[in-house]
């Protein structure tokens, strides 16, 4: 702000800040308890209720639900709502081609089946119901506490094949009186197939599981830090973040080969209970060489009002809502879909050089956070 602004501003505070014309305000929002998108294009909901205890350690349940659709579905959105909404932090959506997670949910006694683990098989690929090799498993975004539903920009859409079932992988966070889980989830799709596939670019990976997340009590500025040098032209549409209680800022920047520097996303005060998605009006193009910087910050001192304990105590990765984790991820399309393969490598090589590193730095911690 220039002089002038500034001592407007002061004469407003000391004036005692009055309200100006009401005819200036802006028109107040209108909330709506109906499906925030519109009518889905297909509703369903959990089988059974979930009970959910009102204290002890966080839980992660995967629920599968059939949706007997006989042709292929282009996925251009998903709206959650949860019925628990003092426990249920955050749900990850996923299709199954196999039937195996049908399958664990049915043999469970309780409702759902236990977490994401057991379901990890299929997303590493085996064969489909035709018996031919194939994607078995694939993402259709998530849900956490204080987003709100929105669709991916025109033109672009998720796979969900015919015969697939739905997976709703939950994260439950006791809150002090026992809570029930029957979720309902609405799907919109689109008209017609996507052009480009959609895909999603993490740094650093799986959440920060490697990236030496390991906070002293008492630290009021831990720093994470990483990169991934993108191998091919990207289009960027969308950027988002997650972390827990203890992180205050997060930042991803990209350095072009030429050296001009932009910045994809900065949340300069992260607030757990508001988890967004931003979407860009128009994508950004990335080059080939293009690097991705991300920094996050995390408090653990007891004057970090968002500390969930007091006194403070040493925090490292984890599941855990009172653990930590953090990353940044874009989403992307490859400016030539040849090119994927290619982003896909990379990927693989990012993942594993952060496993070497932390193995050197601390090959004890390591193996156990590895075995956890």
């Amino acid at each position: 702000m220039n002089e002038a602004q500034i001592a407007t501003l002061s004469q407003w505070v000391k004036a005692g800040m009055p309200q100006g014309a009401a005819r200036d305000l802006p028109k107040a929002p209108q909330f709506a308890d109906g499906w925030q998108l519109g009518e889905p294009d297909l509703v369903v909901e959990f089988s059974d209720t979930f009970e959910i205890p009102a204290d002890g350690p966080d839980l992660y349940r995967s629920f599968a639900i059939p949706l007997n659709l006989g042709e292929q579905k282009w996925v251009r959105a998903v709206e959650f709502r949860p019925q628990a909404r003092g426990s249920s932090h955050h749900a990850l959506f996923f299709w199954d081609g196999t039937g195996s997670a049908v399958k664990a949910d049915v043999e469970d006694p309780d409702p759902g089946f236990g977490g994401m683990a057991e379901f990890s098989a299929v997303l590493r690929g085996r064969r489909g119901r035709s018996g031919e090799e194939e994607p078995t498993g694939g993402g259709l975004g998530g849900w956490a506490v204080g987003g709100s539903p929105q669709p991916l920009p025109d033109g672009l859409a998720r796979p969900l094949p015919a015969g697939a079932d739905l997976v709703v992988q939950m994260h439950f966070h006791p809150s002090g009186k026992v809570e029930h889980e029957k979720a309902r989830i609405g799907l919109y799709f689109a008209d017609r197939a996507p052009d480009k596939t959609l895909t999603g670019v993490q740094v650093p990976p799986v959440f920060g599981r490697f990236a030496g997340i390991d906070i002293p009590a008492g630290e009021k500025d831990f720093v994470v830090r990483d990169s991934f040098t993108t191998p091919i032209d990207l289009d960027v549409y969308g950027a988002g973040g997650h972390a827990h209680y203890l992180c205050t800022q997060m930042k991803m920047t990209a350095t072009l080969p030429t050296g001009e520097e932009k910045t994809l996303l900065w949340i300069d005060r992260w607030d757990f209970a508001w988890q967004e998605r931003y979407y860009f009006v128009d994508p950004m193009r990335l080059p080939a060489g293009t690097r991705l910087d991300v920094e996050l910050h995390y408090d653990n001192s007891a004057s970090n009002p968002a500390n969930p304990s007091n006194p403070p105590v040493d925090v490292a990765w984890g599941r855990g809502s009172e653990d930590e984790m953090g990353a940044l991820s874009i989403e992307v399309t490859a400016v030539d879909e040849a090119d994927l393969p290619k982003l896909r490598q990379a990927q693989r090589e990012q993942f594993r050089d952060a496993v070497i590193s932390r193995l050197k730095e601390a090959p004890g911690r390591m193996w156990r956070r590895l075995t956890q």
